[in-house]
């Protein structure tokens, strides 16, 4: 017990020298595990770093095993123990609130044309929240029939728990492998992929948080409950994606410097994180937004140094991505420490479950994005509108092949099984059956991707989204010089509004709402006062004086009409 005690401790609070040495620990891994994939199989570094971390994890549990049994005078084992017991434990920080993530999709989202997200807005849009939602119901009925199939059911909440765990498509995967094989897909089929894998987290986030207040608090989670989670997450995502984007823009074009710029786009994803985090907001939507608008409109037209400022992102990109799917391999260490459930099946039933979900997801990807693709085209056709001539290439059947084989699982789905509380019956299954899924996908579809690709036949690459993109030149402060550059740009971008501006503009809408308020009235009055006139009787009309209303003055003014306007006016009236 004593034992047990102290290895639990350790697992919880892990000592801060622990944690450098694990981070020392885990760059080191990484370097060695990339430099032999470089010269041996030569594999996208994703597939390689999740595949070493795999072999590597294991070695780690057999040293576990190893490592209490050696008695060699004079040699002190603990502390190694101590930092292999630990290693997941420390490193769950870097996925905790998604502060990692944040980053990954900032630095994906610089990447995302903007222009043609909006010629791509409906189709992206289907795919991230109604692909989303019927992924997680149709793999969570699959699971709930496989689970009385071998005699131990699954309430079905927990069911759709996984199934939110499970259905978005991770953006580290995705973007890893198309980066490396761009010339497999034309180029708006490799943005709609992206895009699709950078929005349909924030979906998935709401619908977890929900259905974990529902099974923890059932009480409290009513339809109100749903609907205040849904604004707070994605209302309050896009308005801090929006200001904070906006306000960096501002300040990158105040100056020209390449070492301030870095520091002021580090800083905007981590007042993002923070800000979020207080306001219970949606981080990947937030950093999404703001990368879009700091990837187009600061790109084009503040950032000074383009080429720098890319690399500079990439590298960010490239470690923190190394840094999770390596991380994701040691995670299985906690296979050793998760409880089991009581009067579980046997391991044989339960290696049946781990391999019958693997192709059961498959399936209800293809059924949540064929379905929803198929409702769109639907629509355009009620509505005789003509879709975007690249957008129609997101419709055939092999594409949606392709969409259904590029959604892998990764870090995103890890970081949510995690965060489950251990009070959860459920926990230790739905651990085990997200991380076969998001080993599955990584190596399995990352690996076979191209020929997965190859074997449907070559796509057409005749339609395009891409904006012209022209190179002009750009004035950039060299020292005490000023030297011409030449940067990219997007010729249907403007430059964003300046903050002065942009309070003139909100001014100048608050004085023209006023004013038309103000002619509302005043019509209302005339309206009024005509139909009294109306209702009049003709006759006494004609004996007494008629009233005229002045709308300079706000002021009934009577005076006598002679014969030839009262008859006017009583024609009018008539009329």
């Amino acid at each position: 017990m004593n034992d047990t005690s102290d290895s639990d401790s350790i697992l919880t609070t892990p000592d801060p020298g622990t944690f450098v040495d694990v981070l020392t620990i885990l760059f080191t891994l990484i370097v060695v595990f990339r430099w032999i994939n470089k010269k041996t199989l030569n594999i996208p570094d994703s597939i390689a770093l999740s595949l070493s971390s795999l072999i590597a994890s294991n070695l780690l549990i057999a040293l576990n095993l190893i490592l209490p049994h050696i008695g060699v005078p004079g040699l002190d084992l603990t502390p190694f123990h101590n930092v292999t017991v630990s290693f997941p434990v420390s490193l769950f920080e870097l996925l905790d609130d998604y502060s990692a993530l944040g980053f990954l999709l900032f630095s994906d989202a610089m990447e995302l044309d903007i222009v043609s997200l909006k010629r791509s807005i409906e189709v992206i849009f289907v795919l991230a929240v109604f692909t989303t939602l019927l992924a997680s119901l149709s793999i969570a009925c699959f699971l709930f029939l496989v689970m009385i199939g071998i005699s131990y059911p699954l309430p079905f909440s927990h069911c759709l728990l996984f199934g939110s765990i499970v259905s978005p498509t991770d953006p580290v995967a995705v973007s890893g492998i198309l980066k490396t094989k761009r010339e497999l897909l034309p180029k708006y089929q490799r943005f709609i992929i992206a895009g699709e894998s950078l929005f349909n987290d924030a979906v998935s986030v709401v619908l977890f948080i929900g259905l974990r207040h529902f099974i923890f608090a059932p009480h409290k989670a009513d339809v109100t409950f749903i609907v205040r989670l849904f604004v707070q997450e994605i209302v309050l995502g896009v308005i801090v994606g929006f200001a904070m984007g906006y306000l960096a823009y501002q300040m990158l074009s105040s100056f020209e410097s390449r070492v301030l710029e870095a520091h002021v786009t580090l800083v905007l994803v981590l007042l993002i994180n923070m800000i979020c985090k207080h306001m219970g907001a949606s981080i990947p939507l937030a950093s999404v937004i703001a990368g879009l608008m700091i990837g187009n409109y600061g790109i084009a037209f503040v950032i000074s140094s383009q080429k720098t400022f890319h690399w500079l992102w990439g590298f960010i990109n490239d470690t923190l991505n190394s840094v999770l799917y390596l991380l994701m391999g040691f995670i299985s260490i906690l296979f050793v420490t998760l409880p089991d459930l009581g009067s579980h099946p046997s391991k044989a039933t339960y290696y049946f479950v781990f391999l019958s979900v693997i192709p059961l997801s498959l399936l209800s990807r293809f059924i949540s994005v064929w379905i929803p693709l198929r409702m769109l085209q639907l629509y355009y056709k009620m509505r005789r509108k003509r879709l975007h001539p690249a957008i129609r290439y997101a419709m055939p059947l092999k594409f949606v092949f392709v969409l259904t084989w590029s959604g892998m699982r990764g870090a995103i789905s890890v970081a949510l099984a995690l965060s489950l509380s251990d009070q959860l019956a459920s926990r230790s299954i739905i651990f085990a059956l997200c991380y076969t899924l998001v080993c599955f996908s990584t190596i399995v579809q990352g690996l076979l991707f191209e020929k997965v690709v190859g074997y449907l036949g070559a796509f057409p690459k005749l339609a395009t989204l891409n904006a012209s993109i022209s190179q002009v030149n750009k004035k950039r402060r060299n020292s005490h010089l000023w030297e011409s550059v030449v940067v990219d740009r997007n010729d249907n971008l403007k430059p964003l509004p300046s903050l002065s501006d942009l309070v003139c503009s909100v001014g100048l809408v608050g004085v023209a709402l006023n004013k038309q308020e103000n002619l509302s009235l005043d019509d209302g009055k005339r309206q009024r006062v005509q139909q009294k006139s109306n209702t009049r009787n003709p006759v006494d009309r004609g004996m007494e004086s008629s009233v005229e209303w002045s709308s300079t003055t706000n002021l009934f003014q009577p005076r006598l009409l002679d014969n030839h306007e009262e008859s006017q006016n009583e024609h009018l009236s008539d009329r």
